[in-house]
C-alpha cells in the first residue's frame, strides 16, 4: 500500500499534466512483451507536462517513428510509458538476414572488428583462394568487450547477408577454409564467379532483381556480376 502511493505520488512529481508545455508522449495500448517488433498501432499519444531528465528518456510524437519495428527488450503492460531503455534496434534489415559465421580468430584480422565494419570472405580450396563475398556489414561481434589481445580459438561474427551470400557463405564454411578480411574504407576488389566454376549447380539458385541486391552490390547468377563484388 505504502509502495503504491509513493509510485504515484513520484508519477504526479515527473508528470504534471494539465500544465503548459504539453509534449504527446507515446503510451503503450497492449502488453508488449519482450521480442515483439514494436508497432505504431501499439501506442497512443497522451499530452502530458515532462521534467528532466525524465523526458529525455522516453519516446516523445516526434521521436516514435523512428521507434516503429525496433524490438521490446522489457515488458510493458497496457498504460506505460513508452522508454527508450526497453527498445533495441533490430540487428538486421528487413531484407536482409543475420547470419552466425564462425571463425577462428586468427583467421578474421585477429578479431579486431566491431559493429559497423565491412569485411571480405575469401574461400581457399587447396592450392587455389579467391573471394567470394565483399564489403558484407558486421552486426555484432559477440564477446567484443574482451578486446582483440588475447582472444584466441574459435569465435564468431553476426552478419547481414542476402539470400545467395548466405548459402555461399555457407558452402565455403563447409567445404573450405575461410579468411575474413576487415575491408572497411578499401577499395573493392574482383570476385570470382563461382557458379561460372562449377562449384554448384545453377539450379540450385534463384532468380534474382537488381532492385533486391545487397547494398555492397551482391548480384546472383546468370551472367550478372560475382557474388559481394561492385
Amino acid at each position: 500500500m505504502v509502495t503504491g502511493v509513493l509510485a504515484l505520488v513520484a508519477n504526479l512529481a515527473l508528470l504534471r499534466r494539465g500544465e503548459a508545455p504539453l509534449t504527446k508522449m507515446a503510451v503503450t495500448l497492449v502488453d508488449l512483451a519482450p521480442g515483439r517488433n514494436l508497432q505504431l498501432q501499439d501506442i497512443e499519444l497522451t499530452a502530458m507536462d515532462v521534467t528532466e531528465p525524465v523526458a529525455s528518456g522516453l519516446v516523445s510524437e516526434t521521436e516514435l517513428p523512428e521507434y516503429e519495428g525496433w524490438v521490446v527488450i522489457a515488458r510493458m503492460p497496457p498504460g506505460s510509458l513508452l522508454t527508450k531503455a526497453s527498445l533495441r534496434e533490430p540487428l538486421t534489415r528487413s531484407r536482409y538476414r543475420a547470419m552466425s559465421f564462425p571463425i577462428d580468430v586468427e583467421h578474421a584480422a585477429g578479431g579486431d572488428l566491431i559493429p559497423g565494419d565491412l569485411v571480405d570472405v575469401i574461400r581457399v580450396d587447396e592450392e587455389e583462394a579467391y573471394f567470394v563475398a565483399t564489403g558484407v556489414p558486421v552486426l555484432d561481434v559477440p564477446g567484443e568487450s574482451a578486446g582483440a589481445l588475447g582472444i584466441t580459438g574459435r569465435f564468431y561474427l553476426i552478419l547481414e547477408v542476402d539470400e545467395r551470400t548466405a548459402l555461399t557463405l555457407s558452402l565455403a564454411l563447409a567445404h573450405a577454409q575461410v579468411e575474413v578480411l576487415r575491408s572497411t574504407g578499401s577499395s573493392s576488389v574482383t570476385v570470382r564467379r563461382v557458379q561460372e566454376e562449377g562449384l554448384w549447380p545453377s539450379e540450385a539458385w534463384p532468380q534474382w532483381d537488381r532492385n533486391d541486391l545487397h547494398s555492397s552490390g551482391s548480384m546472383g547468377p546468370g551472367g550478372s556480376p560475382p557474388i559481394g563484388g561492385d
